[in-house]
């Protein structure tokens, strides 16, 4: 019979217990209830289902690990599924991920994970996979060093490493100027060059807690602008970020440069007390600009995340270099799928 049960519903029947699971395990605000309930009303992509699997200890019923699982269309919106999986077919039968494609740090939120728990809730999710007509389930967006990574070879799923995030690691710092201090002496010239002529330009740096609607709308669009340029114009819709995010207060920090009034730049943040998730970031065409506005932006959403006692800056993905160049760590991502 094994140890655990595992039963799958479409949404969440005790929200205090699946978050209480979220925090003891330590994941990301992600996997947080009302996270997961803003995305379903909002979701960044299209979303077919959102099936949320929980995992009991068969003898004495307590909740040990939940997992979001998402039905969606056989999209590629990275372009990294083909390195994944050989066999994906582009617009065939669906794909039943966790978790989705704009989170980046993958977990499975369990108070002890095991092989013997993870090999429950793998199993539960091939069946679901099944069940669904999926051509492929699993993990994506997992990180190397973490306990999810070390248990999923022992499962029937196949790694592929796709991605990566970039992290700064806060500890220790008490002001931004210590992150300064670390840097390279050209990045941190560079980086004090470009916040006077943002002060030259009357750029004023505004760190809102509880953006309204306006003021979403008007970062939606730049962030859509920044993702087309980077051939991805459908990563962002901005109805549906203006709503997913406006359902994630008190965890957002919306960071905006505003000249004159008018927001030119801006990135749009969640907090949740040990980590600082930058998590999008959009501005005007650069050369409306006689500065650098992500470089600004960073320093700003940097001094904010050290002012809230964060552990740790999370930097999303892609940009390497940049990044590379701004202090921030690397740290590969793999994704893990199989066929049902």
């Amino acid at each position: 019979m094994g140890t655990y049960t595992v039963r799958v519903a479409e949404g969440i029947d005790d929200r205090e217990a699946w978050d209480d699971v979220v925090r003891a395990s330590g994941s990301p605000l992600f996997y947080r209830s009302g996270v997961l309930r803003s995305y379903q009303r909002h979701p960044l992509l299209d979303t077919d289902t959102v099936h949320c699997l929980t995992a009991r200890d068969r003898r004495s019923g307590s909740l040990e690990a939940v997992l979001p699982a998402f039905q969606v269309p056989a999209l590629d919106p990275l372009d990294v599924l083909g390195t994944m999986l050989p066999s994906f077919r582009p617009g065939g039968r669906p794909l039943l991920l966790s978790h989705v494609w704009h989170w980046y740090d993958t977990h499975l939120p369990a108070r002890r994970l095991t092989p013997e728990l993870l090999d429950a809730v793998c199993r539960e999710l091939e069946d679901l996979a099944r069940r669904c007509g999926a051509q492929a389930y699993g993990f994506i967006n997992v990180a190397g060093d973490g306990r999810l990574a070390e248990l999923l070879p022992m499962t029937r799923l196949t790694a592929a490493t796709i991605d990566a995030r970039y992290v700064i690691d806060l500890r220790g710092l008490t002001s931004v100027d210590g992150y300064l201090a670390s840097l390279g002496r050209q990045a941190r010239q560079d980086l004090r060059r470009q916040l006077r002529r943002a002060a030259d330009a009357g750029a004023e740096i505004i760190v809102d807690p509880a953006p309204d609607r306006t003021a979403l709308e008007r970062v939606a669009a730049l962030c859509q602008t920044a993702a087309a340029k980077h051939g991805n114009p459908g990563w962002y819709d901005p109805d549906r970020l203006t709503g997913f995010v406006g359902g994630l207060e008190p965890h957002t920090r919306l960071v905006s440069l505003r000249i004159d009034g008018t927001c030119v730049a801006a990135s749009i943040s969640f907090a949740d007390g040990i980590r600082f998730h930058n998590w999008a970031a959009g501005a005007v065409p650069l050369d409306q600009l006689p500065f650098s506005p992500y470089t600004v932006l960073l320093y700003a959403t940097l001094r904010t995340a050290i002012q809230e006692g964060c552990g740790v800056l999370e930097g999303g993905r892609r940009n390497d270099r940049w990044k590379t160049r701004m202090g921030m760590s690397r740290r590969a991502l793999t994704g893990w799928l199989g066929t049902p």
